[in-house]
């Protein structure tokens, strides 16, 4: 008869202190206990205690009651299982009647022993407690930060209380809220929303207290609540890290990438590079012309010197502009793969698909399908059906249908507003799949939002389509101002491969950054936290615009290296931590040296070893496991075989095991009655356990006999040997065989 005593700490809940909670619980294990004293009479008892694991405990008198975890289920199969093919009586079961994994039908028919819970009454329990904390951000500055908290009380209803958001320094993020606590069976939602300074791994702590216990939470200590230990949840916010490195290739100077530029000047994780093809190129061969030039006629006249640096005739004359401080920028359009895969994303703007050759139109579409980088095709003089994409790379690349050769200009509608009659122009409006998508939005209303869009400069210009093709969303329209039932697409966009592709088909977004309406500056009366995530009065929306735009481009986005953890099926187990990398061209790199540093709440560095994992090349990993509480930040340092750094990343990870522990502190009666049901127990109470013991002479139990003979002793044995000696003296008569 095995005795199994869950010591988590919540087995303390009730008590006034925890020297009062150790010598109660201790009471019913001293050795001169009576019913324990019978029941070693006759019984062989065994004793076991559990929290994370399950372990042999010699004095159950012993126990401190400490342990993070009530990991019953896997207890009670690991018990069974060592007794397994042994007389086993049942197992007496001192718990809470709570566990923190849960008791799964089919793992309670597989015990085969019964189960007899012995649960203990406690007082009335005061508590105030955070049941759950989510997480949700996204890449977009109208979409901050935003962390719901759900919040529950038990006998404290009406009692002021505050609820707090800490960084990892202490600091209060946002602001602290005031509430009343709620009724025992009703929850409230809290809710903080906020931007931190920079990108990276943040780890934050929200917390709740009565106002009454202000002065003592900070020291573990309330007038009030039976536990502290579950009104705190820490958090782990990972905000993508760049820079992103955005290629913009264009094919004349253009209004667009003036603004374009300027607004992601104010994105700081944002790196953009810009092609601007300022002379096209010429023929090599002129019949007309005896004098032919080896330069382009763009450098005509400045000097032998220049010349001879110039480009050739049938050679583009490209302007490369990138940030202050910028080094080897390129020169054209890149003409291997590892050179354009070491980009986030490319814009293509105004620029014909007779600019790319045949390889640079299938580079970029494994930039897409394979890499999972971005494309943004915008609508200018040369693009689209005007650039001749149709039936190219590229063209397959975009979501929308482009017209061919066999359209003729009489068959298609004319693209811009005055050769329609349309002076008034068009109205950019979002569709309902596109109001679905935060990097559109910038009002935190859908009724604020039209109302925005309606106030914004009409645009002239678009581009003309047959279709979205299947699988793209039609995320805006261009309305008719005077029309507004006569509609175009406007933005389309689509996944491909890996990646994501997205047509802008209106093709002067450049009119809102010269007209901008006194309604895109931030309103009058809006919060501190909405002007915080407002554009500049000068700049206004646009600009804003133009970042969720780009960053919604490399959002998601597949990094050479890419760190994952897997949290552990099961409380007290490792974490695995795992890490993917590949090379320059995004293939899987086999032979890197790898190296894991993991800094727990101690600020502990431990440096871990990395494994390759046997089925997918490029995977490497490793475990860890830490009985603190806190945060964990992961460090991975990737080198090439020739000793060099590849990359460096990081992510992290939360541990709050005590907080799990104490989520559930009312005795779990209807859980232990089903237990003890399934496997043919009984519920007692600790003052039962006198007369339980005296009934079992005369309860029936589960006994199994092993037996152990020869088998050469038993009757059939014999007679199956007496037939095979017949049946051999038979055939050789029979045959006459020797």
């Amino acid at each position: 008869m095995p005795i199994l005593v869950d010591e988590s700490a919540s087995m303390q809940v009730g008590f006034d202190d925890s020297k009062e909670a150790l010598q109660t619980l201790a009471k019913p294990f001293h050795r001169e206990t009576g019913w324990k004293r019978r029941l070693e009479q006759d019984f062989d008892v065994r004793t076991y205690a559990y929290s994370d694991r399950l372990r042999q405990a010699d004095d159950l008198a012993q126990l401190q009651y400490d342990g993070s975890a009530s990991e019953l289920s896997t207890s009670l199969k690991t018990l069974t299982g060592r007794f397994q093919n042994r007389p086993l009586a049942g197992i007496l079961l001192f718990t809470d009647g709570n566990s923190t994994q849960p008791l799964k039908a089919d793992t309670l028919e597989d015990l085969g022993v019964p189960i007899y819970p012995v649960l203990r009454k406690r007082k009335t329990i005061r508590d105030l407690q955070i049941v759950a904390a989510t997480v949700r951000h996204s890449d977009f500055e109208a979409a901050p930060i935003t962390i719901d908290v759900q919040v529950k009380a038990t006998g404290l209803a009406g009692e002021p209380a505050t609820i707090q958001l800490t960084d990892q320094k202490g600091k209060v993020v946002d602001k602290k809220q005031t509430f009343l606590a709620p009724e025992d069976n009703d929850g409230k939602e809290m809710r903080f929303q906020f931007r931190p300074e920079k990108s990276g791994i943040h780890f934050y702590t929200v917390s709740t207290f009565l106002d009454s216990d202000s002065k003592t939470f900070a020291e573990g200590r309330s007038q009030q609540e039976v536990t502290l230990a579950n009104n705190r949840r820490m958090l782990m916010v990972d905000r993508p890290q760049g820079p992103f490195r955005i290629l913009y290739v264009a094919g004349r100077p253009n209004w667009e990438f003036k603004f374009l530029r300027r607004s992601l000047a104010a994105d700081e994780e944002i790196k953009l590079t810009g092609l601007i093809r300022i002379a096209k190129r010429q023929p090599k061969f002129n019949f007309r012309d005896s004098t032919v030039q080896s330069t382009n006629p763009l450098f005509a006249g400045l000097g032998a010197n220049e010349e001879e640096a110039a480009e050739s005739i049938d050679e583009p004359v490209i302007l490369t502009l990138g940030e202050p401080g910028d080094e080897d920028l390129p020169k054209a359009f890149p003409r291997d793969i590892e050179e354009l895969f070491a980009y986030d994303a490319v814009i293509l703007d105004d620029i014909e698909a007779a600019f790319f050759t045949t390889d640079q139109q299938l580079m970029l579409r494994r930039f897409v399908a394979e890499r999972g980088g971005g494309l943004m095709a915008l609508g200018g003089q040369e693009s689209f059906e005007k650039g001749d994409y149709f039936q190219t790379p590229i063209g397959e690349l975009l979501p929308v249908y482009l017209p061919g050769k066999r359209f003729t200009d009489q068959d298609l509608p004319s693209t811009d507003a005055e050769s329609e009659g349309l002076q008034d122009g068009w109205r950019f409006a979002l569709t309902r799949e596109g109001l679905l998508h935060p990097w559109l939005r910038v009002e935190t209303t859908e009724a604020r939002e039209r109302n925005r869009l309606r106030q914004m400069t009409p645009l002239l210009v678009r581009n003309q389509i047959l279709d979205a093709k299947p699988g793209a969303e039609v995320l805006a329209n261009l309305q008719s101002m005077q029309d507004p039932n006569q509609t175009f697409p406007a933005l389309v966009t689509q996944r491909f491969g890996k990646g994501r592709t997205s047509a802008v088909l209106a093709g002067d977004f450049w009119r809102w950054f010269m007209h901008v309406p006194a309604g895109a500056a931030p309103a009058a009366g809006t919060t501190n936290l909405q002007n915080q995530l407002s554009d500049d009065d000068n700049d206004g929306d646009p600009g804003r615009r133009w970042r969720q735009w780009v960053r919604w481009l490399v959002s998601d986005l597949p990094r050479p290296i890419q760190i994952s953890i897997e949290e552990p099926a099961q409380k007290g187990r490792p974490h695995r931590i795992q890490v993917d990398v590949r090379d320059e061209a995004f293939r899987p790199l086999d032979n890197a040296q790898v190296h894991f540093v993991v800094v727990d709440p101690n600020e502990t560095a431990v440096e871990l070893t990395a494994v390759a994992d046997e089925t997918t090349a490029g995977r490497y990993f490793t475990t860890y496991w830490s009985p603190l509480p806190g945060h964990f930040l992961t460090e991975v340092t990737v080198q090439r075989p020739d000793g060099s750094i590849l990359g460096l990343t990081e992510s992290g990870w939360t541990s709050d095991q005590l907080a799990e522990e104490h989520e559930q502190l009312q005795i779990g009666t209807e859980a232990m009655e089903q237990l003890a049901l399934s496997t043919n127990g009984e519920v007692l109470d600790i003052s039962d356990l006198d007369r339980f013991v005296r009934s079992l002479e005369s309860r029936e139990m589960p006994v199994m006999e092993t037996w152990t003979y020869p088998i050469w002793h038993r009757p059939w044995m014999m007679l199956i040997a007496l037939g095979c000696l017949c049946t051999e003296w038979g055939l050789r008569r029979w045959k006459g065989w020797p």
